[in-house]
């Protein structure tokens, strides 16, 4: 399905949502009026009751019929009649609160408006006035007109039944909708994430975002075919200059014997540099792909140290190398592999870019921290410190310090320089593991 397909089906589906919220709040109204139609027959009922008592009215000594009787006491309606005095002459349910007794100025009130709250209708019979009386609250009074209570309060309940019934209606709409959006983009986004963390995905390819899981399905085949050919462009690399370099460091060995130069001994340290940059591409690789074990051994520093630093002496002439450590002992949680790897490319990195140098090594704790200080006394500028300050610095020997400062932060370490004027002061700091 294409982008342009899939925005219509929801444009559709949006447009037959809301039809059918239409339909049902007219449908819903409708009810609500026919049923307010048929319960609101107070008209018809005050036009029947008028004529009946009218009719049984004209003599006041006689009782309604039957017929009025029945009706006025199905209606819940009283009457009563007043002669041209205000008395009251002949009532029918007349309610306790009533007056029997009115002044000419009561009856233009109760006309217009109500009689103790009663909505009440009077009409001229011969020379008396007829009053037709209904329970309170089932009219509204209005100067010039009647309007019938429980028809506002009932189109009142309708209207408040509709809003309720599109409010829960949009309500489940936006639930179910949510709900599907979720499920459609929760493999997506966990893919998105699996892929930046270099992992190898599969999505399952069904749903509407059909597309977008076959792209990232594809994206990913393509990133482990690239891992693959990667490893394998890198590892022939390697063992392509490990070969010539065994035949190098063989012959330099007969030269070395036989005349002792220093040009065998400059090619001895180029070799030993070129196999350093190798095991560099090959750990970079291995970290950036997540090829290497993270496995945390045990690791004392100071130990550590000391057998890097012999390693290197022996290694390496024109070079003083001083440990300081102090009597404590500094144990973190790392592969004792790569950290020996970090710290030696340190290291290293002062040896290839002077002749004859003098490195200290200390390490310290300080408040959290077990920090590790490598200092020469080389050439550099601030600038250059400043460029290896850069997180992605490729300077002075091209893998080394990147590599270092990956392995530190795979161990939520951190690496930073700074300017020693003269030389470089490396610092490396770790969080220590209650």
């Amino acid at each position: 399905m294409n982008d342009i397909k899939f925005l219509s089906k929801y444009i559709i589906r949006f447009f037959i949502v809301l039809l059918v919220i239409l339909i049902i709040s007219f449908s819903v109204l409708f009810f609500v009026i026919a049923n307010i139609s048929v319960k609101s027959n107070y008209h018809e009922q005050l036009s029947t009751a008028r004529k009946l008592v009218e009719k049984d009215s004209k003599d006041i000594h006689s009782e309604y019929s039957k017929e009025t009787r029945i009706f006025l006491d199905k209606s819940n309606v009283w009457t009563m009649l007043l002669d041209e005095n205000g008395k009251v002459v002949k009532d029918y349910n007349l309610p306790k609160d009533i007056d029997k007794q009115y002044k000419i100025t009561d009856v233009v009130r109760f006309t217009r408006w109500y009689l103790e709250g009663y909505p009440v209708f009077t009409y001229v019979v011969d020379d008396k006035v007829f009053v037709l009386g209904f329970p309170k609250n089932s009219f509204d009074k209005l100067p010039g007109n009647y309007y019938n209570f429980s028809t506002y309060k009932n189109f009142g309940i309708g209207i408040f039944i509709i809003i309720l019934t599109d409010v829960f209606i949009l309500f489940l709409i936006y639930v179910y909708s949510k709900k599907k959006l979720l499920n459609e983009i929760k493999p997506i986004t966990q893919g998105l994430h699996d892929l930046s963390e270099n992992h190898i995905i599969d999505i399952e390819e069904k749903g509407n975002l059909l597309e977008i899981k076959k792209a990232l399905n594809k994206t990913s085949k393509i990133i482990e075919n690239n891992k693959k050919e990667s490893e394998k462009w890198i590892r022939g690399i390697s063992h392509d200059i490990r070969t010539p370099l065994t035949i190098i460091v063989g012959s330099n060995n007969v030269l070395k014997s036989k005349y002792n130069d220093e040009k065998s001994k400059t090619i001895e340290d180029n070799v030993l540099l070129i196999e350093n940059i190798l095991s560099n591409l090959n750990l970079t690789y291995s970290i950036k792909s997540n090829l290497y074990d993270l496995k945390k051994d045990t690791v004392n520093l100071k130990s550590l140290s000391r057998k890097i630093i012999v390693d290197i002496l022996n290694s390496y002439e024109h070079i003083d190398i001083e440990l300081e450590t102090g009597e404590d002992e500094y144990i973190i949680k790392s592969n004792e592999i790569i950290l020996e790897r970090m710290i030696r490319n340190i290291i290293l990195n002062s040896i290839k870019h002077n002749k004859k140098i003098d490195i200290k090594v200390c390490i310290k704790k300080i408040l959290n921290d077990i920090v590790i200080e490598i200092s020469d006394n080389g050439k550099i500028t601030e600038d250059k410190v400043l460029e290896l300050n850069n997180k992605d610095s490729y300077n002075r020997d091209g893998f080394g310090i990147l590599v270092s400062k990956m392995i530190a932060n795979l161990y939520n370490g951190e690496v930073f320089f700074e300017y020693n004027n003269p030389g470089l002061n490396t610092i490396i700091k770790f969080p220590t593991e209650d």
